[in-house]
């Protein structure tokens, strides 16, 4: 939050952002473990002969980079609201 001059008038300034409880790093480390587990699955699974299973790993895989990335551009968003003293939006 702001106090002081805004536009010349005495007012506050609000800022909100979404909780970021999970570092970037953080974000990482999920994704890649989760992949890797897929992954690792996915391989067991093609071993004993069900290789269709490959391609549906990928897909979730794909699926989990996707959120990953609506996920990052989502805590970016950030919202202001300026209020003057004299009660003027």
């Amino acid at each position: 939050m702001y106090s002081g001059e805004v536009g010349g008038r005495r007012g506050f300034a609000l800022f909100s952002r979404p909780n970021s409880s999970l570092s970037p790093a953080g974000r990482i480390l999920v994704f890649g473990s989760l992949a890797v587990i897929t992954v690792a699955i996915s391989l067991g699974f093609a071993v004993h002969g069900a290789w269709p299973v490959i391609p549906f790993a990928g897909l979730e895989c794909l699926g989990l980079y996707i959120a990953c990335r609506w996920l990052k551009r989502q805590i970016s968003v950030q919202q202001s609201r300026i209020q003057n003293l004299s009660g003027e939006v």
